[in-house]
């Protein structure tokens, strides 16, 4: 649309409101006080906060807009077509986008806009973000979960104020059974424990989550306080005899080989930093916001850690050929999903990063299912596979003996070939997953699992000892790489009061505080 048209829709559309509705500001003023009055302000959907009598600006002209929306009905249908079609319109992330019914596109749409109309403002000075995660290892189809350290589950119940004061609790859970404890050493000397571990439930185990965070096996508690005192960490483990403390020191230099730092609390624990999570709040255009979110996170440091492919006797084992884009979507859905869990932003960025989920390929959707605490959802599932074979290659006795060597002093030989050669094919499977378990209705994430597992198949010439003397075995070694987990979200709120809700703060509640 040209500049002159913009000029006259803009002209138009001013002067129908003055004369259908010139008292509009004044009854939309009103309304909004009496909806405020109403309900409360929310975090990301979750309890409502102490504060039920503001929201942001923002939201302010949402209320006078939607006030005035029965006066200007009879507006000219000619006028209301073309704003809908303007090019120059600036609010994007209010035009309706379309997605199959049923689909996890719609799903996701749906939780959206759940998420953009709940009420929001900036966190106050004597505030914090209260968000209680409880960590699993997820079942996924296709994945071997003997490839994930099966440890117990663990939580943590963290409080955050923007400038990175608060505390974190963290809670090692244990088998869920009151009557076994984690074992534990002492330093001879010093009487100081340490070397805390139980035993690891097996993949197959009826293992019970909320048990295990009741009965845990350990407590500790790192705090940054906002009254000037220094930031401090206390640790407890269960015993027969009750919680035994193990540690209680200031966290400075000394002790932590680096100088506390709020921002990086935030970082830690919010997802990104402060700063990118201000700049999308402040963002007039929301959908400008997630992408300068998740573009922030692609340049961080904070990505998926892949230290490349592991090497058996010094031949480098095979990655799937999964190019630089494809890395980079799958890390910023991951990420988008992980934000959605922690990060205050407000409703309008919530709702993009919905809409920008939806618009993301290989999403399948699974409904009422529950989580691992029994709470009804909606799932949402982003898939890759991958399965290819290897290039062959050629490798000689000789390399794997010197392989060998180079990992742990001279390989001897004995009586092989060295001069023998091997031929190599080997096959790599990829299985890529991101889990969001939502309840659609209030735009709210349930529960949120990853995995990216990576094997390597195929018979492989590998360098072995016995009593009998070295040799080469051609056998499957195994091989590959794992990286995987998952979280519940049982609490997100914004509180002034560091209220831990954990069970084992009412049992014990010396590990607590």
């Amino acid at each position: 649309m040209s500049g002159d048209a913009k000029t006259f829709v803009d002209e138009a559309l001013r002067e129908a409101l003055g004369q259908v509705d010139p008292d509009g500001d004044a009854r939309a003023a009103a309304l909004e006080a009496r909806v405020l009055n109403e309900h409360g302000v929310r975090l990301n959907g979750g309890i409502t906060s102490n504060d039920r009598r503001t929201r942001d600006v923002r939201g302010r002209r949402r209320v006078r807009r939607w006030a005035r929306v029965g006066a200007i009905a009879a507006l000219a249908t000619a006028i209301i077509v073309a704003v809908a079609l303007a090019p120059w319109e600036s609010e994007t992330s209010r035009m309706p986008r379309l997605a199959a019914p049923g689909s996890a596109s719609a799903a996701l749409l749906q939780a959206g806009e759940a998420a953009g109309d709940e009420t929001w403002r900036p966190l106050r000075d004597n505030e914090y973000v209260h968000v209680f995660a409880v960590s699993y290892a997820p079942d996924f189809e296709g994945i071997d979960r003997r490839s994930m350290m099966m440890g117990f589950a663990s939580a943590s119940e963290t409080w955050l104020a923007s400038d990175g004061t608060g505390q974190v609790l963290s809670i090692s859970g244990g088998s869920g059974k009151p009557d076994e404890y984690p074992s534990f050493s002492r330093d001879p000397k010093t009487g100081k424990i340490g070397g805390i571990g139980s035993r690891s439930p097996a993949p197959d185990e009826n293992f019970d989550v909320r048990r295990s965070i009741a009965t845990p096996n350990s407590v500790n508690l790192m705090a940054w306080p906002r009254d000037g005192r220094l930031p401090f960490q206390r640790a407890w483990v269960r015993t027969p005899d009750g919680f035994l403390k193990t540690d209680d020191f200031v966290m400075d230099k000394k002790s932590m080989g680096q100088t506390q730092s709020g921002e990086r609390n935030v970082a830690q624990w919010w997802g990104t930093s402060l700063e990118a999570i201000n700049a999308a709040n402040e963002d007039p255009d929301p959908d400008h916001a997630v992408r300068g979110l998740l573009a922030f996170h692609l340049k961080s440091g904070q990505r998926p850690f892949r230290g490349g492919s592991a090497t058996i006797n010094g031949q480098k084992q095979p990655e799937a050929t999964i190019s630089q884009a494809q890395r980079d979507r799958e890390d910023s859905i991951q990420h988008a999903v992980q934000l959605l869990g922690g990060a205050p932003l407000s409703p309008d960025v919530r709702r993009s990063l919905f809409r920008w989920l939806a618009e993301q390929p290989g999403a399948s959707i699974t409904k009422d299912v529950k989580d691992e605490f029994g709470r009804a959802g909606t799932r949402i599932r982003f898939t890759s596979d991958l399965d290819e074979g290897v290039k062959s290659y050629k490798v000689s006795a000789r390399q794997i003996v010197e392989g060998a060597s180079g990992l742990g002093g001279p390989a001897k030989v004995g009586d092989i070939d060295l001069d023998r050669v091997y031929s190599v094919e080997t096959r790599i499977r990829r299985s890529w997953r991101v889990e969001a378990m939502l309840d659609v209705q209030d735009g709210e994430l349930l529960q949120f699992a990853f995995a990216d597992q990576e094997q390597v198949t195929g018979v492989r010439p590998i360098y072995v000892t016995y009593a009998e003397g070295p040799r080469i075995d051609v056998r499957d070694p195994g091989g590959g790489t794992f990286m995987g987990g998952g979280s519940v979200f049982l609490a997100r709120e914004i509180t002034t009061e560091l209220a831990p809700t954990a069970a084992v703060c009412r049992s014990a509640p010396e590990t607590c505080h």
